[in-house]
């Protein structure tokens, strides 16, 4: 993020054991004055309040508020989905985000004092940004295959929670959108790539890229929208 948006100030990069997170830690040696690693637990109400209290110490502001926790459970059929996958999804693809979209809305104000709506994010325009990552398969008017059940419906679920803040964050100019970063290499995705066209399958960084590309361009009037990597607008 850092090298695709370069004036960012600062990022609080947020996980569950910042201690044993190598990526992050070596994102911490190159960028020692632009990173901070900050411990949260999406699950635990009281560990997203504990981060809260440790950013507020070090700034009053957050121009961006970006939500990318998530879990795939394997229930390609409704025969083969359990209670407690649909549990452990949707605490932590819906109930996270949102619980962190509560105690941290109130650090998003106006990135600027201009007026013009049609100014984009980079190039000043009076907003901040909440994104939750959700998925295109979270689309409702786009499923035509059926199954992993959890998986959309807790990304549905999202959707709506984005659609709430959007409607509720807006007299605050704070731009809310959900958006779908294509199938990405981590683990998450890993046990599910065999069927995936390799100019399909991103890797990290390019969909960071992607990403940001999207939300450097956010206006105001992008509130409450569902975006595609590649910027298309995605169906609710």
């Amino acid at each position: 993020m850092l090298n695709s948006m370069p004036n960012v100030d600062h990022v609080f990069a947020a996980c569950r054991s910042p201690s044993k997170c190598s990526e992050l830690i070596d994102l911490k040696q190159e960028f020692a004055n632009k990173i901070t690693l900050v411990k949260l637990d999406s699950t635990d109400e009281e560990s997203i309040k504990e981060a809260q209290k440790q950013v507020a110490q070090q700034t009053d502001r957050l121009d961006v508020l970006l939500n990318v926790s998530g879990i795939l459970k394997p229930d390609t059929s409704i025969r083969t989905v359990t209670r407690q996958d649909l549990m452990d999804s949707f605490q932590t693809n819906t109930i996270g985000p949102l619980l962190v979209a509560k105690h941290f809305q109130a650090m998003l104000h106006k990135k600027s004092t201009s007026n013009d709506p049609e100014l984009t994010f980079e190039q000043g325009a009076p907003l901040s940004i909440l994104a939750n990552v959700s998925a295109k398969v979270g689309s409702i008017q786009d499923n035509r295959i059926g199954g992993w059940t959890a998986y959309r419906a807790s990304k549905a679920a999202l959707n709506m929670i984005t659609k709430n803040c959007a409607i509720e964050l807006n007299r605050k100019n704070v731009v809310c959108v959900s958006l779908h970063p294509g199938t990405v290499d981590t683990d998450l995705s890993k046990p599910f790539q065999k069927n995936i066209k390799k100019e399909k399958l991103f890797t990290v960084e390019l969909a960071i890229q992607q990403l940001c590309t999207i939300m450097k361009n956010i206006r105001l009037s992008d509130n409450g929208k569902f975006y595609a990597w590649d910027g298309s607008e995605l169906p609710w």
